[in-house]
């Protein structure tokens, strides 16, 4: 399922059709869809703890789930985050002069995660973070597939990141 907001309309993407459900415009703020309870659950429970312990992330404001009788007929909850929109460009499509000097805020922000005991779970070191080049902030993102890491996964993955930090110093 994925999403796409327009002024005060939510078109939802389910099974190949499209819904649309109204939803109130806030400014600055943006409704992110999950698939289920338990990616929502994480994503904004990981948002929140990372937020309060100073790590670079947006706001979560609320956990929200649609009525399960929606127009679609599916009798599935329809799980969604109100949390602040934040712009950026992924990191992979920066400029070569940007690389290094982002890459050194993203390892320093993924240090600090794995110092509350979190391991970023999704399968790449470098996804999941976006940085605004006007604001020069960098920006973690995504928290779905993070997960509570053995003392062993925490170290591993410290190695893993050090190795490119140490490339762009």
């Amino acid at each position: 399922m994925r999403s796409h907001i327009f002024g005060s309309i939510m078109t939802i993407y389910e099974k190949g059709r499209a819904l649309q459900y109204n939803v109130r415009e806030y400014d600055g703020l943006v409704l992110k869809i999950q698939d289920s309870e338990e990616p929502a659950l994480r994503e904004f429970n990981h948002g929140r703890m990372l937020k309060r312990n100073g790590i670079s992330v947006p706001e979560y404001h609320a956990l929200m789930k649609f009525d399960p009788r929606s127009p679609s007929g599916s009798d599935e909850d329809i799980w969604c985050i109100l949390m602040d929109y934040v712009e950026g460009v992924d990191m992979a499509d920066l400029p070569s002069n940007l690389r290094g000097p982002v890459a050194k805020k993203y390892y320093a922000e993924l240090e600090k995660v794995l110092a509350l005991g979190i391991i970023p779970d999704d399968g790449t070191v470098g996804k999941n973070a976006i940085y605004d080049v006007g604001k020069k902030r960098l920006w973690l993102i995504d928290f779905e597939f993070y997960k509570k890491g053995t003392p062993k996964e925490i170290s591993e993955f410290m190695k893993e990141i050090r190795s490119p930090l140490e490339r762009v110093r």
